[in-house]
């Protein structure tokens, strides 16, 4: 194997090493993205009764399956926004999960809904509550709690109509069910595009400038 073979090898290899380690480097910022595109929503639920809302969702038909996922109320509209934070609804929710035992050909039911420090609201839509709160100009979105996504499992939220609010349904009220990632990524992600960018070409460059000494010297030594 002649001089100028090894040297075209180890830049391939070079090559393949930079855009390996960039792929590595921003891959904690693509699972984020692709995390933050995996929402469903449960659209037209009816909060002027009481009555218990039951949103079934089967292990293929979402592509989230393990994590943790924020369950979330939505209205529209940010000008009605005094409307809703006025109202008396009062809700609760439970999270189950239909896990098959596949060894034992049995199903049990087991709760999926996180109790801690911070989930430990019975009224989540309370004014004091400390769940997240969002504005936009076309919606408000208000948390109601955590839950634990497995795979292999339907997962059976039920939401309870403890006390109704007719009003609330000429805003469109929907659930939302999102994975648990870093909402400030997309703050970010122009400014990692950059960076990203950035490094590719400075190591290009870097590996063309080391690429010409080295064929160089091989020439010289030829």
């Amino acid at each position: 194997m002649n001089k100028k073979t090894v040297v075209l090898i180890l830049s391939i290899l070079i090559i393949i090493l930079t855009f390996s380690m960039t792929y590595f480097m921003f891959d904690n910022i693509n699972n984020e993205i692709k995390k933050a595109n995996k929402i469903i929503y449960l659209k037209n639920i009816d909060l002027s009764k009481n009555n218990i809302i039951r949103w079934e969702i089967n292990e293929n038909e979402w592509d989230y399956n393990d994590g943790i996922a924020q369950l979330s109320i939505i209205f529209d509209n940010q000008k009605n926004y005094k409307i809703i934070n006025k109202s008396q609804l009062l809700i609760k929710f439970n999270a189950n999960a239909i896990v098959k035992d596949s060894k034992h050909e049995i199903e049990f039911t087991s709760d999926r809904k996180i109790n801690n420090w911070y989930y430990n609201l019975s009224n989540p839509l309370s004014s004091d509550s400390g769940y997240w709160r969002s504005l936009s100009s076309n919606e408000l979105e208000y948390g109601l709690g955590a839950i634990n996504r497995y795979p292999y499992e339907k997962l059976i939220i039920e939401i309870n109509i403890i006390k109704p609010d007719n009003n609330l349904n000429s805003f469109n009220p929907r659930l939302k069910l999102a994975p648990d990632f870093d909402h400030t990524i997309f703050e970010a992600l122009f400014y990692s595009k950059v960076i990203k960018y950035l490094y590719v070409f400075f190591i290009s460059v870097l590996l063309l400038l080391i690429n010409v000494i080295i064929w160089r010297k091989v020439k010289k030594g030829t």
